[in-house]
């Protein structure tokens, strides 16, 4: 409903998704988008530059209609709902210059990867953290399989983890493999 509130308003200043505009399959497809962007930590202004960076095209002009629409209806939604989708963008706001997970011991278990905006929680994690353990089921974090690998998805989070954590000035103990059986 949202969504559709959010075409209308912005309906004159469409070009490309004006003629889908009362369409369900557009708003579906936006709704879907609206989703994945928040996953990915992008906000409709981060769209917004990236097309003012971009040439003048029909690329440019989707990604400026898309950011338009995604902002009207990112207005609708904070004015009568809470979206559960922006709970992790409203806790790292809160977490960004405090100090709650000090003198905790945090442990990461069974995650084979994160969203963007979970990286961004555990990078507050991380930061104040007495200590973080992460468990991660894979035999190794080297990736002779280059991405295709059974495990190789948990290693790329393995080793970003690790990334991150080094980035932040924190020491990072050599990963312990358990004997199998």
């Amino acid at each position: 409903m949202f969504m559709s509130l959010a075409l209308e308003q912005v309906r004159e200043q469409l070009n490309f998704y004006r003629k889908n505009a009362d369409g369900t399959e557009l708003v579906s497809l936006l709704l879907t988008a609206s989703s994945e962007f928040k996953m990915c930590g992008l906000t409709p202004q981060d769209l917004e530059r990236t097309a003012e960076e971009m040439p003048a095209g029909t690329l440019c002009q989707k990604m400026k209609e898309l950011s338009l629409i995604l902002a009207a209806y990112d207005a609708l939604v904070v004015q009568s709902y809470v979206d559960p989708q922006d709970d992790l963008t409203r806790l790292d706001a809160v977490l960004e210059g405090q100090n709650y997970f000090a003198g905790y011991r945090v442990f990461l278990d069974s995650f084979q990867s994160f969203t963007v905006q979970e990286y961004q929680i555990i990078k507050h994690i991380l930061e104040q953290a007495q200590q973080v353990t992460v468990a991660l089921c894979c035999d190794q974090l080297d990736d002779p399989e280059h991405g295709m690998g059974l495990f190789s998805l948990v290693r790329r989070t393995g080793k970003s983890l690790i990334r991150m954590a080094k980035e932040a000035g924190i020491s990072v103990a050599a990963p312990v493999l358990l004997e199998s059986g």
